[in-house]
């Protein structure tokens, strides 16, 4: 037998292999993740309800072929048609209009409660959160101040739910709380094979799973957190304007842009390009050091908007905050900066820039890498 055939041979026995392998992983495979191995979108309605409220409505949508997931949110304190009661005043069945958003119907469902929420949180022992300021809470049973701290579950569901009512600014607090719920799914999202891990016994992912209202069975609902901890995960939230009545209503048109537009970016590959802005600032008492952190990567094509000091220091370990909701950011900066994993945090507060690095006594200079 010629080299060329033994081959081709090998080469055949190898396919064959393959596609028996995924024949019958198929045939075991439950609907989801049947769905998931042929590659198709999977639209899935996501609510947090604090009582009888729906305070955290989302569309968590699947994209098995390029590995991501959108959570598209939108603001339960807006309203759809004029004269409708807010979003988080309805049922599960009407408050969801993504159809109208994203040009997807919802054919799954996942629900929480405040308490359920929590719960999920402390099985994982708790969540890694950095604060760059300290957050106040009317009425809170936990505080906050600036820093690296580990949320319990509690801690995590009054962050992520509590309201902040200002005389004027009725209209922004629906906004904020929403995004510190984003903050709190970005930050979890990062943190899942780690929380995984705290779970591994089947008794826990069973009281876990358990623990999740949905139209999913239980072994759909593991695949579809084994497709979250290895998928990047992006934020998009549908826009709203202000109504006559100083009401805040759904631009159903402009939501289907945005959704649009991140859909073509994903599927032509433009959402993996490292197009991002950063800001440095110095947590250390090295004079200058993030003036030479600038200078070096504005030397590489990175868009740098600002370097300056840290008001508190020292830091003793550097932190990436990543404020565009996108893992995969994280990922290429930690990359980038040599630091690690559990150095990188989600911060949904502010959008002046992509992602901030704050530089602590353990950054070393030598270590940043740039990659084409």
């Amino acid at each position: 037998m010629s080299r060329i055939s033994r081959i081709l041979l090998v080469a055949s026995a190898i396919f064959v292999i393959a596609a028996s392998f995924l024949f019958v992983r198929r045939f075991f495979s439950n609907q989801l993740e049947k769905r998931i191995l042929d590659r198709d979108v999977v639209p899935i309605r996501v609510i947090v309800r604090d009582q009888d409220r729906i305070e955290t409505l989302a569309q968590m949508i699947l994209f098995p072929e390029q590995k991501w997931v959108l959570f598209y949110f939108v603001n339960t304190d807006a309203r759809q048609p004029e004269g409708s009661k807010s979003i988080a005043d309805q049922t599960a069945m009407f408050a969801d209009s993504f159809d109208k958003y994203s040009g997807l119907k919802s054919i799954y469902s996942v629900e929480l409660s405040r308490d359920s929420f929590a719960r999920l949180i402390d099985l994982g022992e708790g969540l890694p959160m950095y604060l760059e300021t300290a957050q106040i809470f009317p009425n809170s049973n936990f505080q906050y101040p600036a820093g690296r701290m580990r949320f319990s579950g509690q801690q995590a569901a009054e962050y992520a739910l509590s309201r902040r009512m200002q005389q004027g600014q009725e209209q922004l607090s629906g906004l904020e709380r929403m995004r510190r719920m984003e903050t709190i799914l970005l930050n979890v999202a990062w943190n899942s094979v780690q929380f995984a891990d705290k779970i591994h016994s089947k008794d826990l992912r069973q009281f876990a799973l358990g623990l999740i209202e949905s139209d999913l069975t239980k072994p759909e609902l593991a695949s579809l957190f084994n497709f979250l901890s290895d998928a990047n995960v992006s934020i998009l939230e549908v826009p709203l304007e202000q109504g006559a009545d100083r009401a805040l209503y759904v631009k159903d048109k402009r939501a289907r842009s945005v959704y649009s537009e991140f859909f073509d970016n994903l599927r032509s590959g433009r959402m993996k390009k490292d197009v991002f802005s950063l800001e440095v600032l110095n947590g250390t008492e090295v004079g200058g050091l993030a003036r030479r952190v600038k200078q070096f990567l504005q030397d590489r094509g990175i868009l740098v908007l600002n370097a300056d000091n840290y008001p508190i220091k020292p830091i003793p370990k550097s932190v990436i905050l990543v404020r565009a909701g996108k893992t995969a950011l994280g990922k290429h900066v930690m990359e980038m900066t040599s630091l690690p994993r559990e150095g990188v945090f989600f911060d949904r507060s502010t959008q002046d820039v992509d992602c901030t690095i704050l530089l602590g006594t353990d950054f070393e200079i030598k270590k940043l890498q740039v990659f084409e």
